[in-house]
């Protein structure tokens, strides 16, 4: 009787999760981006991978110490989210510090606090954007906050704040305001330490110990339970993990930079605009989908590089490509989702507008392709 309680306790328990799987709430959203990455691409491209990976074995632990969760990797931007504020603007200082004295390279890093919704291991939302956002302005080498970030951080040890400017961000209503933190002198010259540990810290060797006996207890509990489960139920996870990693290896994808087909070559900024708001949907609205970041998809243009090359390059599956056109007074857009193993087209979608406004112009097109990729990868 016991264990077909305890059954029904799994059973149960799998159904609430993935009920409780998308979840909104409140959090620390953290963007950090490589200064001049896509220059270095383009001027030495090794040079430019190592220095990703000098970056993402500096953030990695540092995130995970201070209770953070990395999220994405796009290019050589880096997603993350925290719990706490201090959390995050204590990591984003300490891998300033960090890059600082063992890498040649500078940071831009941005952090909101804003309600955000996190699904399979992902975030969405308004947060999510005002990060990047502010990020993108960030001065080189150093971390900037918005004003909700700031109300919490203002009076904590150990930081210095200062007042930069308000920003009117693309796809806000309202202006933001953008403080500039940076630590202490003092802490800079001193011993490199922060005055400041994690919240919830998993140092505690208590604390470590409890744990240990948790995940014995749980090996145990969840032996004697697969024993009066059917057969199959562990071959059928299996598979169904199986399934899961297959499918996330489909869903990647590169936005390159859109061609310029006008006969005066005049438009290349629109083209830009219009593959970046791309990006922009597809990194604040797309589920389960792994986008590479504009520094690193934009390294190839001009280079006259194969489709097929380019998909290795970035390791996705699809590349989304793009021409625009002028024509008198409206543009001519066109859109093509690749397969990036055998460069044949999934589609190809044209789009017409008069060339009045040209951020309405990109905002359409932008949600128009987001939602046709939906369909596509939800298929």
């Amino acid at each position: 009787m016991k264990f077909v309680c305890l059954a029904r306790f799994f059973i149960s328990s799998g159904t609430q999760n993935n009920l409780m799987s998308q979840n909104r709430q409140l959090a620390a959203i953290m963007f950090t981006d490589i200064v001049g990455y896509t220059a270095l691409m383009g001027k030495d491209e090794q040079r430019a991978f190592e220095i990703l990976k000098k970056n993402r074995q500096i953030q990695r632990p540092l995130i995970e110490h201070h209770n953070g969760k990395l999220l994405k990797e796009m290019g050589d931007g880096i997603l993350a989210s925290f719990h706490t504020v201090s959390d995050a603007v204590y990591c984003a200082l300490e891998i300033q510090n960090r890059t600082k004295k063992e890498g040649d390279f500078q940071l831009r890093i941005g952090i909101h606090l804003g309600e955000v919704v996190f699904e399979k291991n992902d975030v969405f939302g308004d947060g999510v954007n005002i990060a990047s956002r502010i990020q993108s302005i960030a001065p080189e080498g150093e971390t900037v906050v918005s004003e909700s970030v700031y109300r919490n951080i203002a009076n904590k040890k150990g930081l210095q704040v200062e007042f930069l400017r308000e920003e009117m961000l693309k796809n806000v209503d309202t202006p933001i305001k953008i403080y500039r933190v940076k630590m202490d002198s003092s802490i800079e010259s001193g011993s490199g330490q922060f005055l400041h540990q994690p919240t919830h810290s998993n140092k505690n060797g208590f604390s470590g110990r409890k744990k240990i006996a948790g995940i014995i207890m749980g090996i145990v509990i969840l032996s004697a339970a697969g024993i009066f489960l059917y057969p199959n139920i562990f071959k059928k996870k299996a598979d169904r993990a199986a399934q899961s990693t297959t499918d996330g290896e489909r869903k990647s994808i590169a936005v390159l930079p859109f061609t310029d087909n006008s006969p005066e070559k005049d438009q290349e900024y629109l083209g830009d605009g219009i593959a970046e708001e791309i990006l922009n949907v597809l990194n604040t609205q797309m589920k389960d989908l792994k986008v590479t970041g504009r520094t690193s998809s934009f390294s190839f243009k001009g280079k006259g590089m194969d489709l097929k090359t380019i998909g290795k390059i970035l390791n996705v599956k699809s590349l989304l490509e793009g021409s625009v056109q002028k024509l008198g007074n409206k543009i001519k857009v066109v859109v093509r989702l690749i397969n990036a193993d055998d460069e044949s087209i999934i589609w190809t979608d044209p789009y017409e507008k008069e060339l009045k406004d040209i951020f309405i112009i990109q905002d359409e097109i932008a949600t128009k392709v987001g939602e046709k990729l939906k369909l596509t990868f939800s298929s």
